[in-house]
């Protein structure tokens, strides 16, 4: 994946200065995650944050960790999952 960040901001934010783009691309290296793998972990952060094991069952937290799973999903991509 390419990073295009300071390009996009500098035409949004100085269009008088995008002719001083550089043409250098920055490569980002991105490990692919699974949905599975990424619930996981938000339930795990979740659990931990309220001061319980992770490993145990709480069907409480399953239930809002779905909700909490796709609000997190929305932040990481940027687009509006529901």
């Amino acid at each position: 994946m390419k990073d295009r960040t300071y390009e996009i901001l500098k035409a949004k934010y100085a269009p008088h200065l995008v002719d001083d783009v550089s043409a250098e691309v920055t490569e980002v290296q991105v490990q692919p995650v699974s949905l599975e793998y990424f619930v996981l972990q938000v339930r795990k952060s979740y659990l931990e944050g309220c001061g319980l094991n992770p490993l145990d069952r709480h069907e409480w937290a399953d239930k809002i960790v779905s909700g909490l799973a796709v609000l997190r999903l929305e932040q990481a991509s940027g687009v509006k999952m529901g």
